[in-house]
Formats: C-alpha cells, structure tokens, sequence
C-alpha cells in the first residue's frame, strides 16, 4: 500500500494532518472550505463548509470524506461524495489551510515578501484564486510561526537531543537553529 494525495476511496494517509491538508486542498481548488464532522480517534469526517447545519440535519452540499484509521496508524478513505450540488461555497477556511504550507516555504526564504507579490505568484503557479487579505493573514501567521510564539519551542530543542542520546547509546545528535 501507498501512501497517496488524492482523495478516492482507498487512498492512504500518513497522519491525520496529510488527510486534512489533501482535503483542504482538494476543497480549495473549487473556492470551498473544509469543516470536520463528527468522528472520535479512529474515525474522521470532512464536510464541504457549504453544507448548513440546521437542526440534526446537514442541508446543502453533499460533498463528505470519511476516513478510517488503519492498524498501520495509516488513514483509509473509506467514503467519499466528491459532488457540490445545492452549495453556497462556505468559509474560505480550507483555502488557508490548503495556501499556509507554500507561504511558509516562501517567507523563510524571503521574510520581506509583500502580500500582493505572493498572492500573484501562487495564482500563477496554482491557479488557485485568493484574496489580498487571505494572502497577508497567511503571511502573518507564518511569521509568527516561526517567530514568536513558537520561538520558545526551540528552549526544549537541548532536552530532546539528551532523551535522543540516553535511549539510543553511540548515537550522535545536534541542535542546529536558523530562523530562516
């Protein structure tokens, strides 16, 4: 089995995060955001944020992913309504999902990268449409990613790399830090 990035019944996953971003994805692709249903540890739903919730039922887009957790800690697919009838298109927040990954990459390589350059480059290169402002809240959550709030990560970084030595003996390890 393999792991894979399109969504269709069958298809693996690594973790729950490579589902949710393949969603996200597929989702974005079409102007739509994803929402997760109900679902405990081994079971995982993916709406279209275009369905309603009204009462116990979920009106509008029919679109749904369900996903299963194999043994192997592998997501399965094993639902998958892939149509958007009857949809009003919801939030845009699957599409900051599925853009926040290439702002990364391109803020650590140029943390002064304006809004309105980004923004171009990804339509061209993705054909993935998007607003100024979605742009420039991916920019700034990516700076603060990797300033910041996470900059205290980096504090527990020396404490790993002991635990790393200790349980593996003749093991080398070292802690490089680069901000970008």
């Amino acid at each position: 089995m393999s792991i894979t990035t399109e969504i269709k019944v069958g298809a693996l996953f690594a973790s729950t995060n490579d589902l949710r971003t393949a969603i996200a994805k597929s989702l974005m692709e079409s102007g739509r955001g994803v929402m997760s249903g109900s679902g405990g540890g081994k079971q995982k739903k993916f709406y279209c944020s275009g369905r309603q919730k009204t009462g116990a039922t979920l009106p509008g887009c029919p679109y749904e992913v369900r996903a299963t957790k194999l043994r192997t800690g592998d997501w399965n697919i094993s639902f998958a309504s892939l149509s958007h009838d009857n949809c009003s298109g919801g939030s845009s927040k699957g599409r900051m999902c599925g853009i926040q990954s290439m702002v990364s990459s391109a803020v650590r390589l140029d943390p002064s990268v304006a809004a309105t350059t980004l923004k171009k480059r990804i339509e061209t290169s993705e054909g993935i449409k998007l607003s100024y402002r979605t742009t420039a809240r991916a920019i700034s959550n990516a700076a603060r990613a990797t300033t910041g709030e996470c900059a205290e990560s980096y504090t527990y970084l020396p404490a790993f790399v002991n635990d790393l030595q200790d349980g593996s003996p003749g093991s080398i390890a070292v802690v490089e830090v680069s901000l970008y």
